[in-house]
């Protein structure tokens, strides 16, 4: 009956009943009758199928982590019981633990199966939702106060264009300080913190109406922080790359910020070629000035990391330009159009980077020990210095091997090799073991995995 009645819901769930007779019903619940094929479908966090009537059933050895919410409606007790908690209380992602709605009243016997264990994990096993309601509406008041100057009570209804503008305002506002007009790094990581533990507190309180009733709230919470997170630069305990639940699927998909925002969502990693000229001019003339600032810092931070993994000296001078920049900006030694004029240009002198190498007739590799050769000296062009590069790349190459950078002869060749090569090309002393160690940076840096791309053939 329960079955039946849930099935004629508008908007319910796909819904299955296992017990063991289930043939006996084969006219009265769904088609599928096959148990295992149902363990299987609902083991899978992306099947439609989302809820199951059991009894006496899935019990012993049945292991379910993305299982969130178990409804009780039979007396249970002692180790029969504990398996059935254990259903739900599996962690998985941002899954932080299940919830247990008891229509029978087994709290008592809960406690008396949680007796043999010390008092602080009996308190840790069991919390009463009017406990974790209480800190979730806590929470939520406290992320309210962030968006005070920002009218997001009907956001879902909002058309795109709207909706787009709101939410940059909201992310921008959120990076601003309000007194100085600059760049808030406290507020911003004082909403991530909040607003993450709002998020846990809800995804365990779900689907209680307390919860439901703030539901559009928190998506659109969720997805400020998310949009922080991805576009601009944040502390890494901050970033979950895991964090896709069946809960945090119901974040509304397809929000995006206009702008700075919505142009590097659309990439799954820094491009700075997408910087060309049009975008630097709109970037220029935008009104959401920290938003845009934080926006390109996070992409060209981003860029100039992933560069320095081949060219270690060059971006790494590079990265610290860019640091230099903020640094002024959040120290009010510049304004904010200043700053973004800056980052232009910066972005401007990577993008020129680029070709430096085939100028000088090197490949990519050959440019990286050029680089750590030139640091502290004028630019050398000339053809002896250039074969020096050459003869040192194809030296590393022949001595490198794998796991080469934890054996020690290896190393000691390598350092006896380059030393000599220097010394042949009529490098001072007094350079020569400068040398050795930035070229030996570079190598760490270049070969440290030993990529196939490097090896001889």
């Amino acid at each position: 009956k329960m079955y039946q009645i849930i099935s004629k819901m508008k908007d319910a769930p796909e819904t299955a009943v296992v017990i063991s007779s289930n043939k006996d019903y084969k006219d009265e619940i769904q088609k599928e009758l096959d148990n295992k094929e149902l363990e299987k479908r609902f083991k899978n966090p992306d099947d439609p199928l989302k809820l199951v009537i059991v009894c006496d059933m899935w019990l012993t050895g049945f292991d379910v982590p993305c299982l969130h919410t178990m409804y009780l409606d039979k007396p249970l007790k002692g180790h029969t019981l504990m398996q059935a908690i254990a259903r739900v209380n599996r962690r998985y992602k941002d899954k932080m633990g299940g919830l247990i709605v008891d229509y029978i009243g087994v709290a008592d016997n809960l406690k008396k199966a949680l007796a043999i264990y010390t008092s602080d994990i009996q308190k840790q096993a069991m919390f009463p939702i009017e406990e974790i309601i209480v800190k979730m509406l806590e929470r939520y008041n406290q992320v309210k106060e962030f968006f005070v100057d920002i009218n997001y009570q009907d956001w879902k209804k909002l058309p795109s264009d709207k909706l787009n503008e709101i939410f940059s305002r909201a992310v921008n506002s959120l990076l601003t300080d309000l007194r100085t007009g600059g760049i808030d790094n406290k507020k911003k990581k004082r909403f991530l913190e909040i607003s993450s533990q709002l998020y846990k507190l809800f995804s365990l309180a779900m689907p209680h109406k307390e919860a439901n009733a703030i539901r559009d709230d928190i998506e659109f919470f969720e997805g400020i922080r998310k949009a922080i997170i991805k576009n601009t630069l944040v502390d890494p305990i901050y970033i979950d790359k895991n964090t896709e639940t069946a809960i945090r699927n119901l974040i509304t998909k397809g929000i995006k910020a206009e702008g700075v925002i919505d142009i590097f969502a659309k990439r799954d990693r820094p491009n700075i070629s997408i910087l060309d000229e049009k975008f630097l001019q709109d970037i220029k003339n935008s009104h959401l000035k920290n938003l845009t600032i934080e926006a390109i810092r996070k992409l060209l931070n981003d860029d100039l990391r992933m560069r320095m993994k081949t060219n270690l000296f060059r971006y790494q001078s590079l990265l610290k330009m860019l640091e230099e920049i903020i640094e002024e900006y959040e120290n009010n030694i510049i304004n904010s159009s200043k700053v973004i004029e800056k980052l232009i240009e910066l972005a401007k002198e990577i993008r020129k980077t680029q070709g430096a190498g085939e100028e000088l007739g090197l490949t990519t590799e050959e440019t990286a020990f050029y680089d750590a050769l030139s640091v502290g000296k004028k630019s050398l062009k000339d053809k002896d210095f250039k074969d020096l590069v050459k003869k040192i790349v194809k030296t590393l190459r022949r001595d490198i091997a794998i796991d080469w950078t934890n054996h020690e002869i290896i190393k000691a060749r390598i350092h006896a090799d380059v030393r000599l090569i220097l010394l042949q090309h009529n490098i001072s002393l007094g350079d020569v073991d400068q040398m050795i160690e930035r070229i030996y940076e570079q190598a760490i840096n270049l070969y440290k995995d030993y990529p196939r791309m490097y090896a001889m053939v």
